[in-house]
């Protein structure tokens, strides 16, 4: 949701913080149905960006959704939390979590969307992404880093990256849900959910010309996000991202050595 408030405007945050059927290296080397409870730095890994969120001036309300969000609830017992955070049950599937919040939503109002691995996630981060949106037209908006800047200052990054022909990209797990047609696009992407990943599989679900020009690397990030938006049936737009740490969500355990190394670092 979005309020304005004078010429503040206050958003409703979506935090995923459910489980996967299959578990990884994460929750099974904590012993921890949920890789939201893992440790690091010395707190549950859902503790890092539910803090930001928290202290953000744009959010108004911050929804942590899983299967059993008791569970969760009761493991952040002994952590301090604002009012603006409430638990409430998730579907298995992401996409028909957020399609079935989102059609609860009055018209005209969106959602941002992120998840409890994003841990070095930053308010900074925050009022740029939805500053970014507020200037550009479309129903779904993507936060993404750019290659160069992130190896620029952390060389030794591994992540799933994206080619086009002017720019390599990842994903930070940063959505906002805003227009009319968002709903199309949520349904296209349900497609991909179960390997969110494999850019191939998404590359070719734009047609073999678009596909092949991908592989050739002949595609430019523009024209990409131009033809996912014919597709789906709704307009989606790219914001880059000035902090590249912002990227470096923990899927692997090397990723959470990482993410200890940086926030260590920022303490100094």
């Amino acid at each position: 949701m979005c309020v304005t408030m004078g010429q503040q405007i206050s958003y409703k945050v979506l935090l995923l913080a459910g489980y996967r059927s299959k578990p990884n290296e994460i929750t099974t080397a904590y012993q921890t149905r949920y890789k939201a409870l893992a440790p690091i730095a010395g707190q549950p890994m859902i503790m890092h960006p539910l803090n930001c969120l928290q202290n953000s001036e744009h959010i108004s309300e911050i929804i942590v959704l899983s299967q059993e969000p008791e569970n969760i609830r009761a493991a952040l017992k002994n952590y301090q939390l604002s009012d603006k955070v409430k638990f409430q049950v998730g579907q298995n599937s992401i996409a028909d979590t957020i399609l079935d919040l989102w059609r609860k939503q009055p018209s005209g109002q969106a959602l941002l969307i992120t998840t409890t691995d994003n841990c070095l996630l930053r308010i900074d981060d925050i009022d740029h992404f939805l500053t970014s949106t507020e200037a550009l037209n479309a129903d779904i908006y993507i936060g993404m880093v750019e290659k160069s800047l992130l190896l620029a200052s952390h060389p030794e990054s591994q992540r799933t990256w994206i080619r086009f022909s002017d720019t390599e990209v990842t994903g930070c797990n940063l959505y906002l849900l805003k227009g009319r047609h968002a709903e199309q696009a949520i349904q296209f992407w349900n497609k991909f959910e179960s390997s969110p990943k494999n850019i191939m599989k998404f590359a070719w679900s734009l047609g073999p010309l678009l596909f092949s020009k991908y592989l050739l690397h002949k595609l430019s990030i523009e024209n990409a996000f131009t033809s996912i938006s014919d597709v789906a049936g709704a307009r989606l737009r790219y914001v880059f991202m000035p902090n590249p740490e912002v990227c470096i969500d923990a899927d692997k355990l090397s990723d959470i050595e990482q993410i200890e190394r940086i926030l260590g670092h920022h303490k100094k």
